[in-house]
């Protein structure tokens, strides 16, 4: 007999159509605004260090040799407005957008309202809005992740619009950092791992592999574009043997080689005659007084510095290889847990003063009577929460994902990997590619706690479409001692007669598949009297479950939980589908009113029929009229 694949469709496709467009605007502006608030408070954006560089970049076009323009370019859009609250707007925009869709992608029962709620309590136990309100790409940081993730676990329900404009926000987040193309990249080689592994695995959910590699070859595009525009030169990044010397100095690799090198060969290299005044760690080589070591080498635009520092960082590593990677796996541990917001938040009147009054001159009164300004912004209350929950949420996260794993909910089984692998690849490029600071990892420390509320968030099981052949075994139904199946779970998704339009009687739209909405059980009852025919007795049946589902709290389509009931077995017509492929009831109905109800599941009877057929369950009406009926009150 013919082969019948029984075909998931994703519910997601069903809440995207009935969600509210105006309440889900409404929640993006509302985050927005959350993720403004430290600004607002500060009465001006917030500034860091590397601020200035980008604040004067759509001005001057001159690019520092320890920048890439991104950012500055975006930075462009206080001057196209005029107010530097334009960048900040925009970008917490872009950033509000990502969480709403990827929530949307990977917890699309979640409410706008309790997605709202979520992003609330992210702004009181994590420093996300202290970086999304910084004039400084590390806003984008954790959004990169997040978009990327749901470009991968997203179907096409979530509409080709808003793929495209993800993809789009997403490679504008990614290209504004060197760090960030890096992290992205690395999470599309995690994902490539997961598509292949789907082959032995099948109960892993769909990854698709096209939206995020042109995310990043977007990125790419944007990131060498921009460069090319800024300094008519084609460069993704600008040459970092400096920065690697400040990482050496502070690993002590650097002083140890010129101790070694120096007294046999002391002209070699000119930092030979400043060995003994190394500073202890790199910000003070780099970033230190203009009448710092560096500057009088030469500073950062000195060619033969350079060079001199890219020799020094590539001898270090050719004599001392054991001690240099020893020294990178020291300092990604130390940058993993370095999360510590605020860092830099200090008064920036001596850096920014002279820029703000040249280019923004309205602002300056704002900019100096800022609380930044003023004495500092201290957040030392938040670290000690903020540390409780970035490692409490890391260590719940395969946690959870274990638990939810039995119904079915494909994207919690891969999030945590897709979480944890690049905030382990943020602290090793940063931390062993520059030096640990707080702010590189600090920026990412909120991504696992939205990320743990995703997976505890009810999530439909049916998120990809799958073959019930890929039903692992564990799912099949339980046999008793003469092989007949005695149980099976019931589905929590339902579908409409393909040959119809759905209406309100549909188990898939107006019963279960919109948010809070249920017809009265009146208006589903269709008449049973003795003699009824079999599609009136399998609806009552349903009903009976249904009610039972209800009653226990198992009724909401996303809980993803089950209940067990008896069935009997006779044939499954080959022209059955199912939303779900695992065992669950199939209500399809013909007319409103009669009905059909089968259960769906992989039965041991014959070889030519295990893992391939599926097996109608005529629901007896006598079996739940007594057994239910008098215990529910039916």
């Amino acid at each position: 007999m013919a082969e019948h694949h029984m075909n998931v469709e994703p519910l997601t496709s069903a809440i995207f159509r009935s969600s509210n467009p105006a309440g889900s605007l409404a929640a993006i502006v509302m985050m927005a605004f959350l993720l403004i608030v430290p600004a607002v408070w500060n009465g001006i954006p917030l500034f860091y260090y590397d601020s200035v560089d980008y604040l004067r970049l759509s001005f001057t076009f001159d690019l520092p040799v320890f920048r890439t323009a991104s950012y500055g370019v975006f930075a462009g859009f206080a001057r196209l407005l005029g107010s530097l609250w334009a960048v900040i707007v925009v970008q917490v925009l872009m950033i509000a957008y990502t969480l709403w869709i990827t929530a949307r992608t990977l917890a699309p029962d979640m409410k706008p309202m309790t997605l709202v709620a979520v992003v609330s309590v992210l702004c009181l136990v994590t420093g996300l809005p202290w970086y999304t309100s910084q004039v400084m790409a590390d806003a984008f940081s954790g959004t990169v992740v997040l978009g990327v993730t749901a470009l991968a676990l997203s179907d096409k329900s979530i509409g080709r619009l808003h793929e495209v404009l993800l993809t789009v926000v997403t490679a504008i987040g990614t290209a504004v950092h060197t760090t960030h193309i890096l992290v992205a990249s690395g999470l599309v080689v995690t994902l490539i791992g997961l598509f292949l592994l789907k082959r032995r695995m099948p109960c892993l959910p769909n990854i698709r592999l096209v939206p995020p590699l042109t995310t990043i070859v977007l990125a790419l595009c944007l990131a060498t574009s921009m460069n090319w525009i800024i300094t008519s030169r084609v460069f993704l990044v600008q040459p970092t043997a400096t920065l690697m010397l400040g990482l050496f100095v502070e690993n002590g690799l650097a002083k140890r080689f010129l101790d070694d090198t120096c007294p046999e060969q002391p002209d070699s290299f000119r930092l030979c005659a400043h060995r003994n005044q190394l500073p202890d760690n790199a910000a003070d080589l780099l970033w230190g007084s203009d009448k710092g070591l560096l500057e009088r080498l030469g500073g950062w635009k000195n060619t033969e510095l350079t060079k001199e520092a890219q020799s020094i960082v590539k001898g270090s590593m050719k004599a001392y290889p054991i001690d240099f990677i020893r020294q990178s796996i020291v300092f990604t541990l130390r940058q993993f847990r370095m999360i510590e917001s605020g860092d830099g938040l200090k008064p920036m009147n001596w850096h920014l003063e002279g820029s703000i009054r040249e280019f923004y001159p309205t602002q300056l009164d704002a900019f100096l009577n800022a609380h930044q300004q003023q004495n500092g912004i201290s957040l030392r209350f938040l670290h000690p929460i903020e540390l409780t929950v970035y490692f409490a949420s890391v260590l719940l996260l395969p946690v959870l994902a274990w638990m939810v794993r039995r119904h079915g909910n494909g994207p919690a089984m891969v999030l945590p990997l897709l979480v944890i692998m690049p905030l382990l690849g943020n602290a090793f490029i940063c931390g062993a590619g520059s030096a640990p600071y707080h702010r590189y990892q600090g920026r990412m420390a909120w991504v696992p706690t939205f990320a743990l509320v995703l997976i505890a968030s009810p999530a439909p099981h049916s998120v990809h479409k799958r073959s019930i052949r890929n039903v692992p075994p564990r799912l099949s139904p339980l046999h008793g001692s003469d092989g007949r199946i005695r149980h099976f779970e019931l589905a929590d998704q339902v579908s409409h007669a393909p040959d119809r339009p759905p209406d309100r009687h549909d188990f898939g739209r107006g019963q279960l598949g919109r948010y809070g909405h249920r017809p009265p059980l009146a208006d589903r009852v269709p008449p049973v009297v003795p003699g009824s025919s079999e599609k009136q007795v399998a609806w009552v049946g349903a009903l009976a479950v249904v009610t039972l589902m209800q009653h226990v709290q198992l009724a909401r389509i996303a809980h993803g939980q089950s209940v067990s009931v008896p069935v009997c077995v006779s044939p499954c017509p080959s022209d059955v589908r199912i939303d779900r492929a695992i065992l669950g009831v199939f209500v399809e109905m013909a007319r409103p009113g009669p009905a059909c109800v089968f259960a769906a599941g992989l039965v041991d009877l014959t070889p030519e029929v295990t893992g391939a057929r599926a097996m109608l369950a005529a629901i007896p009406v006598g079996v739940f009229a007594t057994a239910l009926g008098a215990n529910l009150g039916l």
